[in-house]
């Protein structure tokens, strides 16, 4: 058995970005169940593409791709908690937003002055400017928004931008929504765009702090996947979306294998540990019966080629995250074969404490080896 793969069929993947890529239909049913939680109930396919997502990947997470929540937690509990954890914030989110969608009606090029004040709209906006004052849904900047809107009110009295009172007279009012109705109707319109844009500088600051704080992200709806490849998304879109896993070599199946880990889709990710595990051990056992060397399997040496131990071999050496049966797999090989010739080549790139395994696992191997010999012996004896 080899290292089963496959061209990546043409996809068109979703993506919010202007910026032309593949992307994932998602119209269709998937063609396998790979649920890692087995007590889930079934759920129709319209319940699982309700919220989209916004996956950002890539160099600087300039590519974009959109897939749907609810699909994505089936197939990892790491995110559906995440995602059930980030609900509150999210709920907050989405009443800015919706504060904002509305102020945005009332300036212009929505609205002109004279169309603002010949509508009398400040009758409308004023209970928005109170509500976002005493109810603004982010704790963290509630104070500043007051301060913002005090501070917006208290130009438009300073410009004697008022009405049906004196600016003595309305010094001595504190009730907003009371100071607010003397001020003139563009002076209010003034404030709105104010206020407008607080919320769009709050909400710029939400994203950069999302860049460091995934539950803030997934508040968002955003999935962030910074410096993994787009390719390694897609594969991992095309198996969620379709149940198809295609993928062109040993290196690019190892990325999907530690997307897949990074993001809890454990079914995706035993399938992949699977089929580089059993791809390394066919090829360790045909180099044996053939006479390759181990070193061109680990890729070292001119007749070297991309086999699925040395990309194993390389990530090994490489993250200490590396999945314990693949870890496990290197460090036998290595304490079975291991010569003065391969030992030159590796001994700069493998760490201290992989050096200390290869030599337990030889002396294993060693003291196994002394047992079967005295077996031997005792039987010969008999």
């Amino acid at each position: 058995m080899g290292l089963d793969k496959a061209n990546t069929p043409p996809m068109t993947l979703s993506r919010p970005s202007d910026t032309p890529t593949p992307s994932i239909e998602t119209s269709e049913a998937p063609v396998e169940a790979h649920n890692s939680q087995a007590s889930v109930a079934f759920k129709p396919l319209q319940m699982l593409v309700k919220t989209p997502l916004t996956v950002e990947c890539g160099e600087d997470l300039t590519v974009k791709f959109t897939m749907h929540v609810e699909l994505l937690c089936c197939h990892s509990k790491l995110l559906a908690d995440r995602f059930a954890a980030a609900k509150p914030l999210r709920e907050q989110y989405e009443l800015i937003k919706k504060l904002c969608d509305k102020l945005v009606e009332y300036f212009f090029p929505e609205v002109t002055p004279k169309q603002f004040e010949s509508g009398h709209l400040e009758v409308e906006v004023i209970p928005l400017i109170v509500r976002a004052y005493e109810q603004w849904p982010l704790p963290v900047y509630a104070n500043s928004v007051k301060i913002a809107i005090d501070n917006a009110v208290q130009e438009q009295i300073t410009a004697k931008n008022i009405q049906n009172i004196t600016v003595k007279d309305l010094g001595r009012i504190t009730d907003l929504s009371i100071r607010l109705s003397h001020i003139k109707s563009r002076g209010v319109q003034t404030i709105v765009e104010k206020l407008y844009v607080l919320i769009h500088q709050i909400t710029k600051k939400e994203e950069k702090r999302a860049l460091k704080e995934k539950l803030r992200a997934a508040a968002q709806h955003r999935l962030l996947l910074q410096d993994v490849d787009s390719e390694i998304v897609a594969i991992l879109m095309q198996w969620i979306y379709h149940g198809a896993l295609h993928y062109q070599d040993a290196e690019q199946l190892y990325a999907v294998l530690r997307l897949a880990i990074m993001l809890g889709v454990d079914a995706l990710a035993e399938i992949c540990l699977t089929k580089l595990y059993d791809a390394a051990s066919e090829s360790i056992e045909d180099a044996s019966n053939s006479g390759v060397k181990l070193q061109t399997l680990l890729g070292f040496g001119p007749d070297s080629v991309d086999h699925a131990l040395g990309v194993v071999f390389k990530n090994v050496i490489n993250d200490r995250r590396t999945p314990k049966r693949l870890r496990d797999l290197v460090i036998d090989t290595l304490a079975a074969s291991l010569d003065k010739e391969l030992f030159t080549k590796i001994k700069d790139l493998i760490s201290k404490e992989m050096a200390l395994e290869i030599i337990e696992a030889m002396i294993d191997n060693s003291e196994q080896m002394k047992s079967e010999v005295c077996k031997d012996e005792v039987k010969t004896e008999d």
